[in-house]
């Protein structure tokens, strides 16, 4: 028995700004630093908002813990588990940064110096002056972090049992699997008021001097969970395999749900409201926008001996070819059913109801991929104030299989020289590979596929190591 411990601590502090230019939202305070400023927005000096506006996470100790153990003692079976918590720096803080410390009142001045003119020009100036806007506009966007931010983390583990099969070739399985907290989502705060209203998307809302309110929360969570298994030949006789598979299962409530359009969570939220946080959350929990159920990889490579023993025509002839390939093939991504019409009156993510499992009974053709018939609408006269029932990431998208081959051949030039011709296909047989579906109900491409990735592609190519 082996055992590989240890720990590790970090501190990720928050980014500031020399001239304190950051800004945060804190519902119902009013800044001290900018008085001019709406209520809400407020500033590196204000009461509890620090440099950086959010607190820095110092709490961040992260144990590992790994063991091997050999089973009989002749190293052919052995069992490998581990756990581990791992810290991450904030995806996207650099541009936060950047971004905010060009927030109101702050602006951007460009001065361009035109050179003497030395004789009157007929045209008119294509560069009018500066126009001055008030500091803070009436419908100001806020994207930044929540107040009260903590640093994302991942647990990992894995339980492996290896087993050596001969001389040659090696098998392996095992459960892996990782669990999220604290993950980064953008959540809305500001939704509009749900009144009818002739333009609900930019009707009032709940802080009029905003229009989106959309701080960052550390609340979503992930969990993965996998059935592994390999099996490996090891090089003999210029020939090495390796063959995978993987059953897998990532669950989350955060997956693109952080990029616009119609991308973000049905509900609103309330800061400070962990209840609303939960509930909000709990809509979008489902399959990840990157669960791959199946997933299988066999490659291989077959290098011809130099035949070095044997005369020059037969070495130029026969010897230093190989010959290398890639079969892969996997199940669909997921994805999500949006209703185009505000019938929430939030102006937020809108689903319609789900009447059956779409993805039975669908023709599985570009022109039908899964059954809309299962999707039933929603409209504003009739289901004002409603949310639909369909869970995020309900419908799955088309899966793919490709081979990928390539054959080299080596011509020595030199014991530290060599040259190297290389033909290369890649998705050999032109196998097809679907984009997802359109996913917007009532649209005429709804359920309908419109794009695939390109086709086979030849490509020959020369190589000289030196």
């Amino acid at each position: 028995m082996t055992l590989n411990y240890g720990v590790r601590y970090e501190v990720n502090q928050p980014f500031a700004e020399s001239q304190n230019h950051l800004n945060a939202f804190h519902p119902g305070q009013q800044s001290t630093v900018f008085a001019n400023a709406p209520t809400g927005l407020v500033y590196p000096g204000d009461a509890g908002v620090p440099a950086g506006t959010y607190p820095t996470d110092r709490n961040n100790v992260a144990p590992r813990l790994a063991a091997v153990w050999d089973v009989r003692g002749d190293g052919r079976t052995a069992v490998r588990g581990a756990w581990g918590l791992f810290y991450d720096t904030l995806p996207g803080q650099g541009d936060f940064f950047q971004n905010g410390t060009l927030a109101p009142p702050f602006q951007p001045l460009t001065e361009v110096n035109f050179p003497l003119q030395m004789a009157s020009s007929p045209f008119a100036d294509p560069l009018q002056g500066v126009t001055g806007t008030p500091g803070f506009p009436a419908g100001l966007i806020f994207i930044g972090w929540g107040p009260e931010f903590a640093t994302p983390v991942v647990q990992q583990y894995n339980l492996t049992l290896q087993q050596q099969v001969g001389d040659h070739w090696g098998l392996e399985i095992g459960y892996v699997g990782s669990r999220g907290k604290n993950l980064p989502i953008f959540m809305e705060v500001n939704p509009t008021i749900p009144i009818l209203t002739p333009t609900p998307r930019i009707g009032p809302r709940l802080f009029p001097a905003f229009s989106l309110v959309r701080p960052t929360f550390s609340a979503a969570e992930s969990w993965y969970d996998s059935l592994q298994g390999s099996a490996r030949m090891r090089p003999w006789r210029g020939l090495n395999v390796l063959a995978s598979y993987t059953l897998g299962h990532a669950v989350d409530d955060v997956s693109g749900l952080n990029i616009g359009g119609e991308s973000r969570p049905m509900l609103p939220v309330t800061i400070g409201d962990e209840a609303s946080i939960d509930a909000a959350l709990a809509r979008e929990r489902g399959d990840a926008l990157f669960d791959v159920r199946h997933r299988f990889v066999l490659s291989f490579g077959y290098v011809l001996p130099v035949l070095s023993d044997r005369g020059a025509a037969m070495r130029l002839a026969l010897g230093g070819w190989q010959m290398n390939g890639i079969i892969q093939g996997q199940t669909g991504f997921p994805l999500t059913v949006v209703e185009p019409n505000n019938v929430s009156l939030t102006s937020l993510t809108n689903r319609p109801n789900m009447t059956c499992d779409p993805n039975a009974g669908g023709a599985r053709t570009t022109a039908q991929w899964f059954n809309t018939t299962c999707f039933q609408r929603l409209t504003v006269a009739a289901n004002a104030g409603q949310l639909g029932d369909e869970p995020r990431n309900a419908v799955r998208g088309p899966g793919f299989s490709r081979t990928d081959v390539s054959l080299f051949k080596n011509f020595a030039v030199t014991r530290s020289q060599q040259v190297q011709l290389r033909l290369e296909a890649f998705n050999v047989f032109n196998q097809e590979r679907f984009g997802q579906p359109g996913a917007t109900a009532g649209s005429p491409t709804f359920g309908v596929i419109t794009s695939a990735d390109e086709g086979r592609i030849v490509q020959i190519g020369v190589k000289y190591t030196f």
